[in-house]
């Protein structure tokens, strides 16, 4: 089913909601079972079967990670029986992802792992509904083991018991959402095999004292992003096909993940910001060169030129070296005619490259690929899609967030300035020696035990939870894209709690709608 059309026909109901929310943070290499998920949802293993029987989101939402407690796979796509094609599918989605199987002499695999366990932490982020009564209704039909057996057909149950409490839990229900927003964090690459360099960080953000059960007094000021997911591209929509490790089917892949991530948060009535690690503008001088004529810095037409630029930008450079002879080749002529033009410069850089200390100019030799990729193949494709036809994927700050309607909004946060900010960019942490290794488990552990202020001396912070074997990955991983993903994400998490959202940290400047900002 593709992602750019809607995926549901129906409502989904608050129940369905909480499962897909929860199922969501199984990582994936790991499984967890019906009844485990049932015990985090308080409710019962039969209803989230049945919830997960329906999911129009898989697999954004995973829901071949759950299995049945004797280790056998249990159902999928309603298929129960051993041997179907949707068994076999559901099968070969967890080897992709690195789980282990125990084949028995007779019978169906069996997962070798053990469990994965919803900590307080994780069911503190599940948003709240009325279930208990769905959960008293299944309990009577629910069988001595913890797997859901019941047939299809049966699979509505929940909807019909859980709708009937919606209007006594509403009012909870979405002041609770008012505080809880989906963060994505992209590390960017614009490399021939950008499926596996690019990396998706995906995590909820909410208040400490409601995030963290074991920390009830929290100051609300802290915030937790509890980080459910870290996976390249070219498996974050399922097992990895070697055509998924291209620039082009990297890039695809991100969009289709982005506006399906986006239609669940939407369902689930929260925001969903992403925050990538590219350069989503140009230079204003290099953007006016392109387009024609100077712009307004104080004009309204800014923005509406940045969309001509990203909507023409395939058109105008076919591709990422295009772009960078074409850049040279207007500064080789400006320095010729020796007319103090702006364009001059070999790589000019745009006032919020100045104001964050980005280490690179956008058509830099080392980011020139990632700006063109990130222009071309990502921004064009989700304001082309119909969510962004509709209004409903918004770039910042050069287009306007809707407090009317659900968005997706994308902006441009940057690793690099966050620990410059934050006094942590003394030690190079991408390398293969240890000093490097240990470099990446400090930076891990003061994201997780510290945090990162919102701004600078306040006492406003964004602390970033993981699990340990996510941990292990951002620490074990040497070039640090794993570990980029999620602080571009804990950057956009600072930057949508920040007062003034969505101007950056040093307020808004004349140039932003033209040529971006850079969040962190």
């Amino acid at each position: 089913m593709s992602p750019r059309a809607s995926p549901r026909r129906r409502p989904l109901t608050d129940f369905e909601r909480r499962v897909y929310a929860a199922c969501s943070q199984i990582p994936a290499g790991r499984v967890s079972t019906y009844g485990e998920l049932a015990r985090a949802l308080d409710s019962s293993a039969r209803a989230v079967g049945g919830a997960l029987r329906k999911n129009p989101f898989a697999p954004v939402v995973p829901c071949h990670r759950v299995v049945a407690s004797d280790g056998s796979l249990g159902g999928f796509s309603g298929v129960w029986r051993a041997g179907a094609p949707e068994l076999l599918r559901k099968e070969a989605l967890l080897r992709s992802e690195g789980v282990c199987f125990a084949t028995p002499a007779r019978g169906a695999p069996m997962i070798a792992s053990a469990p994965w366990k919803f900590t307080p932490a994780a069911i503190a982020t599940i948003p709240p509904g009325g279930v208990l009564r769905a959960r008293a209704l299944c309990a009577k039909r629910e069988r001595d083991s913890d797997e859901p057996t019941v047939s299809p057909a049966h699979g509505d149950v929940d909807e019909r018991t859980a709708s009937s409490e919606r209007g006594d839990r509403r009012a909870a229900a979405e002041g609770h959402l008012a505080c809880r927003q989906q963060i994505i964090g992209i590390d960017w690459s614009g490399a021939r095999n950008a499926g596996e360099r690019i990396f998706l960080a995906h995590g909820s953000l909410a208040p400490l004292s409601t995030a963290l059960a074991s920390a009830p007094c929290a100051p609300p000021a802290v915030h937790v992003l509890v980080i459910d997911r870290v996976v390249s591209a070219a498996a974050a929509l399922g097992p990895v096909a070697p055509l998924a490790r291209s620039l082009e089917a990297g890039t695809d892949a991100v969009v289709r993940f982005l506006l399906s991530t986006h239609q669940l948060a939407a369902a689930q009535e929260e925001l969903l910001t992403c925050g990538v690690d590219a350069p989503l503008g140009l230079p204003a001088a290099l953007a006016d060169a392109a387009l024609g004529g100077a712009h307004d810095a104080r004009g309204s037409d800014s923005g509406e030129r940045w969309r001509d630029l990203v909507s023409g930008c395939a058109a105008r450079w076919p591709h990422a070296d295009s772009l960078r002879e074409w850049s040279l080749a207007l500064a080789a002529r400006a320095q010729a005619a020796d007319d103090g033009s702006p364009t001059g410069a070999r790589e000019p850089k745009r006032a919020c490259d100045v104001a964050s200390r980005a280490p690179f100019a956008p058509t830099n030799l080392r980011l020139y690929r990632q700006t063109w990729a990130a222009l071309a193949l990502l921004c064009a494709p989700l304001l082309d899609s119909p969510d962004g036809r509709e209004g409903r994927v918004a770039v910042l700050p050069m287009m306007r967030p809707s407090a009317a309607r659900a968005q997706l909004r994308l902006l441009e946060a940057c690793p690099a300035s966050l620990l410059k900010r934050t006094a942590l960019y003394d030690a190079p942490y991408k390398g293969t020696t240890a000093a490097h290794a240990t470099a990446r488990k400090r930076l891990v552990a003061h994201a997780r035990d510290v945090g990162f202020e919102l701004v600078a001396g306040g006492s406003a912070r964004v602390r970033v939870h993981c699990e340990p074997a996510v941990e292990a990955v951002l620490i074990g991983q040497a070039s640090g894209d794993a570990l980029d993903a999620v602080l571009a994400a804990a950057a956009t998490a600072c930057s949508v709690l920040r007062p003034g959202f969505p101007a950056p940290v040093e307020g808004a400047h004349a140039l932003h709608a033209l040529e971006g900002a850079i969040y962190y």
